[in-house]
């Protein structure tokens, strides 16, 4: 992205472009994992992505059990297996093909509304952008202008004084897009990407939720150290319709002791502890080697002798394992992911985000 003029185009068809750039990262941002529903492979290849309901669908079709792709020597390879051992990478394309039909069909819908309009004020859609955006871009105020860079900057990585004029832009054409579906009769039929994950692991909020959060993350992640004070602050407003499960997803050649942290935190869970441990040993990232851990587990009253048995016999490395793997399947890249009532985000989150799904959530099953 970049304010330099499109050579050989017009003010109003480098506006349509500039604009168009934005909408589509934006929708991007907020129909992360916009899809149906599909439901993610065990571990070691125990399920393939199937549909779990009658919204659901893989995209990809149901695989066969017998059809053979390869032959080699009196050894065959089947389409299911290929489809269990690729299930995470073909969620990921599932997902990333309903996000390009989803951003489609709001763009669609905004094209649509424009050629509507212009079509009743007998005006060339040129000719009303210019009226009602191109002209007007002096009334979007600064401080929108200034809240919509920060919220995306991570995304949009330019300094903002060389997409200042492009976010005023597509601020204007939200407003008057804004104006005419508010006016008009619209309804977006897609639906949210669910991918069935299995809430298994240690869990806090209401024991019978109308909403579960099942988060993947790593104790020496900093990005999923930032997001516990606010699952903290969501837990404290929603929890008692929402449970949230933790599941582990170490990134071992990023952070070299998120693996053991894990066992540590099923060691203290063994004690009834584990978000005591939790919050320890992420407010203490720089002291997870196994020592420091044996000393956190000490600084939240956990019996030591107990807890250092427990992890030095790697007892829980299995479950720790057998988190990722199923992480993996569920098409998790990065920490932290969450899938809420299946839903896909990863990042670092906002209470808002993830608020605002919940809320939907709620609204949808009629518990809101």
């Amino acid at each position: 992205m970049n304010d330099r003029p499109i050579e050989g185009k017009s003010t109003i068809q480098r506006l349509f472009i500039l604009t168009a750039s934005l909408i589509v990262g934006t929708v991007g941002w907020f129909l992360m994992g916009e899809s149906e529903t599909i439901k993610a492979a065990e571990p070691a290849g125990a399920q393939a992505a199937k549909a779990p309901s009658d919204e659901t669908t893989s995209g990809n079709g149901a695989p066969s059990d017998s059809r053979i792709l390869a032959k080699v020597g009196d050894v065959m390879l089947t389409e299911k297996e290929m489809h269990d051992e690729l299930a995470g990478e073909l969620v990921k394309l599932d997902r990333q093909k309903h996000q390009l039909i989803a951003r489609g069909v709001e763009t669609r819908v905004r094209d649509m509304l424009i050629e509507q309009e212009a079509e009743r004020r007998g005006l060339s859609r040129e000719q009303l952008v210019e009226q009602e955006v191109a002209a007007k871009l002096s009334d979007v105020p600064a401080a929108e202008v200034d809240a919509f860079y920060e919220k995306g900057k991570a995304q949009i990585r330019q300094p903002k004084e060389r997409v200042e004029g492009q976010i005023r832009s597509f601020l204007a054409m939200e407003r008057f897009v804004e104006s005419l579906r508010s006016a008009a009769e619209v309804e977006i039929l897609t639906t949210p990407f669910r991918i069935e994950v299995e809430a298994s692991g240690p869990s806090r909020g209401a024991d019978d939720p109308a909403v579960t959060i099942v988060e993947f993350s790593d104790f020496e992640c900093p990005y999923c150290q930032q997001a516990t004070s606010v699952l903290d602050q969501l837990m404290a407003s929603h929890g008692d319709r929402v449970q949230l499960v933790y599941r582990h997803f170490p990134l071992d050649n990023l952070h070299p002791h998120a693996r053991k942290a894990g066992e540590a935190s099923l060691c203290a869970q063994e004690q009834g502890k584990f978000w005591q441990m939790h919050d320890q040993m992420f407010a203490s990232q720089r002291s997870l080697g196994t020592g420091g851990l044996k000393a956190l587990a000490v600084a939240v009253g956990l019996e030591a002798e107990a807890f250092n048995s427990c992890l030095d016999s790697g007892r829980h490395a299995e479950a720790v394992e057998a988190d990722f793997q199923a992480g993996q399947a569920a098409g998790v890249e990065r920490t932290p992911a969450f899938f809420i009532n299946g839903r896909y985000l990863s990042g670092a989150p906002t209470y808002e985000a993830l608020s605002e799904v919940i809320e939907q959530e709620l609204e949808r099953v009629g518990a809101s």
